[in-house]
C-alpha cells in the first residue's frame, strides 16, 4: 500500500506505483494549474511514476520552481528548433 500526503491531507492506494498526476488528483489538487511536483523534495512530471510513500507538493507556473521549468523548457525547445 502506498500513502502520499499534502498539507495534512492523506491518500492511500493499494498499488505498487501511481502516477504523480493520479495522487494530485486524489489530494484534491488541481492538476490543470501544475507544471510538475516536488515529491519527497524532487522536482518529478506529473507522469512520473512513483513506488513509494512520499510527501507531495505542487509547482506551479507562478512558483519560483516553476518559472525555473518554463525557462528551462523555453531553451530547449529554442535550441531543437534550431537543429
Amino acid at each position: 500500500m502506498l500513502q502520499f500526503k499534502h498539507e495534512g491531507k492523506s491518500c492511500n492506494f493499494d498499488k505498487d506505483s501511481i502516477t504523480l498526476h493520479e495522487v494530485i488528483k486524489a489530494l484534491g489538487l488541481d492538476s490543470k494549474k501544475l507544471l510538475a511536483a516536488n515529491f519527497n523534495g524532487e522536482a518529478m512530471d506529473l507522469s512520473s511514476i512513483v513506488t513509494s510513500d512520499g510527501e507531495v507538493s505542487p509547482i506551479t507556473a507562478d512558483s519560483p520552481e516553476g518559472l525555473e521549468i518554463i525557462r528551462h523548457s523555453s531553451m530547449t525547445r529554442q535550441i531543437l528548433q534550431k537543429y
